[in-house]
């Protein structure tokens, strides 16, 4: 199952995560064993998308609501949890330079979950990758 991820929506409606528990509740394959959420360079307040330079500096307040939003997909994935076990996927399909950035972003991500104790309900630690954008074609 995949997810995409853009930065700037609001966390999920209560429709949404009930949408999220009645699809992984009907879900029997053995086969199912990650969710893999892709992140563009739009879900990176960061990156400085079709510009000259791959990166800006990023305002407190910006860097704030990132983690804020972090929070609540982090949130949703526990949600998702209590009707199906996974194996949660991190993926930044981006281009290039832009890689390593995006890629500490969402380690900081995992980081910050993993210190305020939000990760126990996981088997293992959240797996971050990048991918090149397009190279990744995902199921639903």
């Amino acid at each position: 199952m995949s997810i995409v991820s853009r930065r700037g929506s609001h966390a999920p409606s209560a429709a949404t995560l009930s949408f999220l528990r009645s699809t992984l509740s009907t879900i029997t394959s053995p086969m199912f064993t990650e969710v893999v959420v892709v992140y563009q360079e739009s879900s990176f307040s960061g990156v400085a998308s079709h510009s000259t330079e791959a990166y800006r500096t990023t305002t407190s307040s910006e860097r704030a609501a990132e983690a804020s939003w972090h929070r609540s997909l982090f949130q949703v994935f526990r949600e998702m949890y209590t009707m199906r076990d996974f194996r949660l996927v991190l993926c930044a399909e981006v281009w290039g330079v832009v890689r390593e950035y995006t890629a500490e972003v969402l380690e900081r991500a995992v980081a910050v979950e993993r210190a305020a104790e939000r990760l126990d309900y996981l088997p293992s630690e959240p797996l971050v990758i990048c991918s090149p954008q397009g190279s990744r074609k995902f199921g639903g």
